[in-house]
């Protein structure tokens, strides 16, 4: 996991891959400097990204007494599995291009990995549970105010230690392994007993971590459009006791929610995809062998998976309402409008239009002898002197002293 591309790397042969990826005998020609530093630049902009943005959603979660929902209660369960697994994951990767050792015990590879792992798993398990309470919350509106609770507290409080306790196999596979590069080095791997247990383990990750959620999402959407279909239709529905503009107030904010848990999800299919292909394409077909070409995609899948921990607050940001304004508190000087000088000129002369209409009906009613109204009295603009109608004296006055 940690550094497997980069493990592979050293332990086979391979040549540079020019148009097609081939493999050569000989040893193994070193990277080139833009390897050795380019993607640990990317994964520690990724990781300060990531984290600086899940610690703000946690604080806004944590702040805003409004965003007590049973959704966020999962967002920010995703924000702190994110926040964990850059911590420990990016720093030791991103390490191990310019040093192309692992130098830091057994120990640290084995967490490292395991807590990948169990991030994986976390997040997994994390958007199957929110497509179910979108699932149940579309099919049981009445019954959801007073079961959905319990019911979340319940599946909350097991995620985490279920994650940790199906993820122990990394902790068994992992090791440290001798190489060859410029001398004896150590790196670290997974080493399985046999073909079978690898196999069987990226077939895990396949269908469990990775298009499970996918396929909950598929069938809970699918089964949300339905429900509201259902319920136009037949106004004699199991929620008839629900006024009309209540009933569509409710469709529009399982629609909303349901969308960004969508987004959620095919965030992590897209993000997740290219690691788990690859895994599959190495452990299945017996043809493909290791070569710098597919080195070179394996970063930009580990790049992928990555983008996957910092994406998800921008997609808060751009989504949530709750959230769009929290972040415009915390963060003011991003959101800072400037002044629009275009509204600004209109206004200045609909002010100058206005301005000589009331001159125009000023002079008018000067002249048949009434006084104008004291709307049409309109103070100038800067210091230029604008003409003011006198007022005709009445009968039995004399006209003032100037």
């Amino acid at each position: 996991m940690l550094d497997s591309e980069f493990s592979e790397f050293l332990f086979y042969n391979s040549s540079p891959c020019t148009t097609v990826c081939t493999n050569d005998t000989g040893p193994p020609p070193p990277p080139p400097v833009v390897d050795l530093w380019l993607p640990p630049f990317f994964f520690l902009l990724i990781m300060l990204i990531g984290v600086v943005g899940n610690f703000l959603v946690l604080r806004i979660i944590k702040k805003t007494k409004k965003m007590r929902t049973v959704t966020d209660f999962y967002i920010g369960n995703l924000a702190l599995t994110d926040i964990l697994s850059l911590l420990v994951s990016v720093p030791f990767t991103a390490s191990l291009y310019p040093l192309q050792r692992w130098i830091f015990g057994e120990f640290l590879c084995k967490f490292g990995n395991y807590i990948q792992q169990v991030s994986m798993q976390v997040t997994s398990v994390t958007l199957l549970a929110m497509n179910m309470d979108r699932w149940y919350m579309a099919t049981f509106p009445l019954e959801t105010l007073h079961q959905r609770s319990t019911c979340v507290y319940l599946l909350q409080i097991s995620i985490l230690p279920g994650s940790f306790l199906i993820s122990t196999p990394v902790l068994v596979y992992t090791h440290l392994q001798q190489g060859y590069w410029d001398g004896p080095q150590q790196f670290c791997t997974h080493t399985f007993p046999t073909k079978y247990h690898e196999q069987v383990f990226i077939l895990y990750n396949f269908f469990m971590v990775y298009l499970l959620p996918m396929t909950s999402n598929l069938l809970c959407y699918t089964t949300i459009l339905f429900q509201i279909g259902r319920a136009r239709e037949d106004p004699n529905d199991s929620v008839e006791v629900l006024s009309s503009q209540l009933k569509e107030r409710l469709d529009a904010l399982r629609l909303k929610l349901t969308r960004m848990v969508s987004l959620l999800v095919l965030l992590y299919t897209i993000c997740w995809g290219p690691t788990h292909f690859l895994s599959l394409l190495q452990g299945f077909s017996p043809h493909v062998q290791f070569s710098y070409c597919l080195y070179r995609l394996k970063i930009w899948a580990r790049c992928m998976s990555y983008i996957s921990f910092s994406v998800n607050p921008i997609l808060y940001a751009f989504l949530g309402k709750n959230f769009q304004k929290s972040f415009k508190k915390e963060l003011p000087f991003l959101f800072k409008k400037r002044p629009a000088i275009r509204a600004r000129n209109s206004v200045h002369m609909e002010m100058r239009i206005s301005g000589r209409m009331a001159l125009a009906a000023g002079d008018k009613d000067g002249a048949s002898g009434e006084a104008p109204p004291a709307e049409h009295l309109i103070p100038p603009r800067g210091p230029r002197k604008m003409p003011v109608p006198l007022l005709l004296p009445t009968s039995g006055s004399s006209c003032p002293s100037i």
